[in-house]
């Protein structure tokens, strides 16, 4: 819906259907399209007072963000636990694993300058 009403130029319909979503992505999504240079043309006073406060709300999501984020680590890091037997298979179930454990230790890596 959010994306029907952009396409017609409806963008306070758009707006409008993104409070009624409430999702967090798709706020983010909609204000980074309106921040963009060429997009400065579509915000008006009533944009702004519908699109602020759902900025707001975005922002103090942070914490429910972290916590998702902690989730996924978590859920990723006992996948790479269970690589460990898959990738000393031959053929490519051990090929996939040892791809995947390759791009899970990026994930892992700890940066020494932080």
């Amino acid at each position: 819906l959010v994306y029907r009403c952009w396409q017609n130029n409806d963008i306070k319909g758009s707006v409008s259907a993104m409070r009624r979503m409430s999702d967090h992505a798709v706020t983010a999504d909609i204000i980074n399209v309106l921040i963009m240079e060429k997009s400065t043309k579509y915000i008006t006073l009533d944009i702004c007072t519908s699109v602020l406060p759902l900025a707001s709300n975005l922002l103090e999501s942070g914490y429910d963000r972290l916590e998702r984020c902690s989730s996924c680590f978590q859920e990723l890091d006992k996948i790479n636990a269970s690589l460990i037997s898959l990738t000393r298979r031959e053929g490519k179930v051990g090929r996939s694993a040892r791809e995947l454990s390759l791009l899970l230790h990026d994930i892992f890596k700890t940066p020494s300058s932080v």
